[in-house]
C-alpha cells in the first residue's frame, strides 16, 4: 500500500510530537511505501549522520514560500502549523497526481483544534491519532496556580471555541473512508 503520512513534527531519537511523527514512519514503513511530508526545518535533525528509516519511507521538506521567513519555535509553532497545514494541500494533491496514494495520514500535531485537509486527496483518510480535547475538572484547576493556571484556562477556552472554527468543521465533515484515531 503506498501511503501519505503527513507529520509537520518529525525527528528521530526524541519524544514528544517529533517522535510520534518519526516512529509512526517507521513502523508504517516496515509493511507499506510511506512518503512522509514534514515541515522543511527539520531537514537538518532526519538528515543527521546515523540516522535511517526504512529504505521504502521517503521524506518531502515542504515550507510555503509565503511562511519560510517564520521561525518555528515554541511561541511560533501552533500559528506556523495552521498556516503550513493551509498550504499543504496543494502540495499533497500535486505529489498525489504523481505516485497515486492508497491512503493518507494526519499524523502529527495530534490535536483535534487544528484541521488537516488531506481528506480532501480523494483518497481514504485517517486523521490520528489526535487528543488535546480533555479538560480537567473545575475543583482540580483550583489547585493550579501562576502562569500554569493561565495556559490552562486558556486551553480549555480554545478547545470550545475549536468547535465553532469553520475549517476544523470543514476538515472533520464525514466522508466516506474517513477514519478518526484517538489517544
Amino acid at each position: 500500500m503506498k501511503i501519505l503520512l503527513s507529520a509537520f513534527a518529525f525527528a528521530p531519537n526524541v519524544g514528544s510530537e517529533p517522535g510520534v511523527g518519526w516512529r509512526w514512519a517507521e513502523e508504517l514503513g516496515k509493511q507499506h511505501e510511506v512518503t512522509v511530508i514534514t515541515d522543511a526545518t527539520r531537514r537538518p535533525l532526519v538528515e543527521a549522520e546515523g540516522v535511517q528509516l526504512p529504505p521504502n519511507v521517503h521524506v518531502v521538506f515542504f515550507r510555503p514560500a509565503w511562511l519560510r521567513a517564520m521561525p518555528l519555535n515554541s511561541t511560533t509553532a501552533p500559528l506556523l502549523y495552521t498556516l503550513w497545514q493551509f498550504g499543504l494541500l496543494e502540495f499533497a494533491r500535486r505529489l498525489q497526481r504523481e505516485q497515486r496514494f492508497d491512503l493518507a495520514i494526519h499524523c502529527t500535531y495530534g490535536v483535534f483544534r487544528h484541521p488537516s485537509f488531506l481528506g480532501y486527496l480523494g483518497i481514504p483518510f485517517v486523521f490520528g491519532p489526535v487528543g488535546g480535547g480533555e479538560d480537567a475538572p473545575l475543583a482540580l484547576k483550583r489547585s493550579i496556580h501562576g502562569r500554569q493556571k493561565i495556559k490552562e484556562l486558556l486551553r480549555s477556552l480554545l478547545n470550545k471555541v475549536a468547535l465553532f472554527d469553520p475549517f476544523l468543521w470543514a476538515a472533520y465533515v464525514s466522508r466516506p473512508g474517513r477514519l478518526f484515531g484517538l489517544r
